[in-house]
């Protein structure tokens, strides 16, 4: 974890990607691609000098079995609001 943190921090750094006051939202599909990234900007936004918010959304698209209980425990537990957006 401590090298990803490195690398994101250098990523952010080099190309400007979050400044003071900036919203983040992470698009999470509840896959590991993306609860990896929400869960590192959060890790990152606990000792990084840039001052920004974090949130989580999701679009539920209607499909049958569609359960977010593991996602918004998930969201819970980092302190992150979730926003899902039903179509």
């Amino acid at each position: 974890m401590k090298s990803l943190l490195g690398n994101l921090r250098r990523t952010i750094q080099e190309n400007h990607l979050i400044a003071d006051g900036d919203r983040v939202a992470v698009g999470l599909s509840g896959g590991k691609d993306s609860m990896v990234l929400l869960y590192a900007l959060k890790k990152f936004q606990r000792f990084s000098p840039i001052r920004y918010e974090l949130a989580a959304a999701t679009i539920d698209l209607g499909f049958d079995n569609f359960d977010m209980t593991a996602t918004r425990a998930f969201c819970d537990m980092l302190e992150v609001p979730l926003l899902v957006e039903t179509t």
